[in-house]
Formats: structure tokens, C-alpha cells, sequence
């Protein structure tokens, strides 16, 4: 079952015994929970009926004690046992009983990464209850994702507008939420967030894009560069993210070099690397800034400096000092 359906059922009133939430998209998993509660419980009781709990924290045993509990208010008692790939095989099987007959009082939640493992539990549940599984927009989703999370606000959100606040962001939910928000705000009574407010709100937080900073590597401006670097981290972006939004821009601009190289119409390239024009634009811009032994150049150097974030006590600052000032103090290789 994917989420469309599982709020459908609920908007009929048809609520399962047990839920199993596969999927690693936390933010639609909340949602989904928040709409069960909604659904079952009365306004106000949630607090009371709905509870949260760690499977590495609580025992199988405790889960079914906590079920066989009465509700306090409304009819059944909700239960959320998240992440129960951790659970050891001796409370799995005390799950596998409880899912032979659950209690008709209560409504049991699993939550699960979705690795291979589960597939005992999995099929308990589907006799039992619903499946119900969660994935996240990849880059060439994320856009119409956007635009549909700011129609159900009543807003529309321009393509152009999506595409840039996705590059600027990358496709972290939490994040992409946060930042819808702000432009939700932003918009007021209007109803139509164009490319001209995404680029005063997002740019106006982050002065200086990974355009910019790749920009100044190009232009061997080391001192820029590091304001660049500061900037993103002072914005509380993950190190790991910044690394992964470079690595995610050169291979962008590493496709489009080529495309064009080869004399592909630029519409084109942006179709075949799902790119919007306007993103696509940006890369024509910067592509010859970098030759191809450059690009090779940045994209191992990205590589290494992703291992040694993985595997050092180093600061990740520090890490990613390093990498932009051995970038941008290199030589141009000659064309």
C-alpha cells in the first residue's frame, strides 16, 4: 500500500489493527501517524492514547502490555514501535505471536528502514493489518513534490521556483518542509510563489550557493571560497550535505560539459538528466570555467575527502577547509 491509499482508507474510516511503515522518508511517516491519531482518537487525547517508543529501548513483551492496556479516551489504544530491525530474534518471535491475533483495543504501528530481514513480519502484518510504504522524492521528483506539498497550502509553486529551491537545497524532506514553509509565509495572500521569491528567501539565507563556491575554485579565489564554505556551514548545513550537494553539482556540470561538447541542443541535455532549463542554464554558464582533467581532479578529490569525513576524528570543518583551498590554490591544467 502506498501513503494515497492509507489516507484514503482513513478519510473512509477504515483503520487497520497493526500498520507496518517501511521506508526511510521520516517526514511522511509523521505525517501518516499524526492523520492516525487524528483519525482514531478524539481532539485533545492524543497525548494520552498515542505513544511513541524506540524498539531498542522497549521489549516485545512491554509492547503487548502496553496494547492490552484500556484507552483512556476513544476506542483504542495507539502504539508506535520504531525501528524494529533492532530487535534480536527472541522479540521478533514474541511480535510474530502478538500479530497472530492483535487486540481489537488497540492499533500497533511498526516502523522499519526497509532492509532485507523482515520478511516473516512483513507478510504477519499483511494478513493482519496493512503495509504501507514510504519513499522520498529522488532529483527528478523532488520538483512535483514541491509543487504538490504547496498546493495542499493552497499556493501555487512555479516550476522554475521548484527547480532552484531543490538545487539550493538538495532533497533532504525536513529541510525542502522547512524551507516551503518559510515561502508559504513569504507569499502571504498570494497565491502564486514565483523563481523571483525562492531566490529572495532561500538566497537572502545562504549568501553564497554552491555555485558561488564552486565559482571561486574555478577562479582560484581561496579566501572567497572559504567565506563560501563558512557561510553554508554557519547555516547549520551537514558537512556530509555540503559534500554531497558538490558532488551532486560536478556531476551535473560534468554531464552538461559533455552534452554540449557534443553539440546536444541544451533543452535536451536538461530532458535527459531530468534538469529543469533553468538549472540546466547555470550549468552552461560554469562549464567552461572547469577543463575535463578539472573536473576529474574535483570529483576524486570529493571522494577522498568523503572517506576521510567517514572515517576520522578530525573536525568535518577542518576537512572540508582543506579540500577548498587544495582545489582552489591548484594550477589551471592547460586546454
Amino acid at each position: 500500500m502506498l501513503p494515497n491509499e492509507f489516507f484514503r482508507n482513513l478519510d473512509r474510516g477504515i483503520v487497520a489493527s497493526v500498520y507496518l511503515f517501511i521506508g526511510e522518508a521520516d517526514l511522511l511517516m509523521e505525517e501518516a501517524w499524526t492523520r492516525l491519531l487524528e483519525a482514531i482518537l478524539p481532539p485533545g487525547a492524543g497525548r494520552f492514547n498515542g505513544e511513541r517508543v524506540p524498539a531498542k529501548d522497549y521489549s516485545a513483551g512491554e509492547m503487548v502490555a502496553g496494547l492490552r492496556t484500556m484507552p483512556m479516551f476513544g476506542s483504542k489504544r495507539v502504539l508506535m514501535v520504531q525501528h524494529i530491525e533492532e530487535w534480536p530474534e527472541d522479540q521478533r518471535k514474541v511480535l510474530l505471536k502478538y500479530l497472530n491475533r492483535p487486540y481489537p483495543t488497540a492499533c500497533l504501528v511498526l516502523t522499519f528502514s526497509g532492509k532485507k530481514g523482515l520478511e516473516k513480519i512483513e507478510s504477519a502484518v499483511e494478513s493482519a493489518g496493512s503495509v504501507v510504504r514510504f519513499r522520498a522524492p529522488g532529483e527528478k521528483e523532488v520538483c512535483r513534490w514541491l509543487q504538490d506539498r504547496a498546493r495542499q497550502r493552497g499556493k501555487t509553486l512555479v516550476f522554475p521556483a521548484a527547480a532552484f529551491l531543490a538545487e539550493q537545497v538538495g532533497t533532504d524532506l525536513h529541510r525542502l518542509e522547512s524551507e516551503l514553509e518559510k515561502l508559504i509565509t513569504y507569499a502571504g495572500d498570494g497565491d502564486t510563489i514565483q523563481l523571483e521569491d525562492v531566490q529572495q528567501v532561500v538566497s537572502s539565507q545562504r549568501t553564497y550557493s554552491i555555485f558561488e563556491l564552486l565559482d571561486s575554485i574555478a577562479q582560484h579565489k581561496s579566501s572567497r571560497a572559504l567565506v563560501c564554505l563558512s557561510s553554508l556551514i554557519s547555516e547549520g548545513q551537514n558537512p556530509l550535505a555540503i559534500l554531497g550537494m558538490l558532488s551532486r553539482h560536478i556531476r551535473h556540470l560534468w554531464q552538461v560539459k559533455n552534452g554540449l561538447e557534443k553539440r546536444m541542443a541544451l533543452p535536451q541535455i536538461a530532458r535527459k538528466l531530468g534538469l529543469h532549463p533553468f538549472v540546466a542554464g547555470k550549468h552552461q554558464e560554469q562549464a567552461p570555467r572547469f577543463s575535463e582533467l578539472e573536473l576529474f581532479r574535483l570529483h576524486r578529490a570529493i571522494r577522498d575527502t568523503d572517506m576521510a569525513l567517514k572515517s576520522t576524528s578530525v573536525a568535518p570543518e577542518m576537512i572540508l577547509e582543506d579540500l577548498v583551498l587544495r582545489l582552489s590554490f591548484h594550477e589551471k591544467a592547460p586546454e
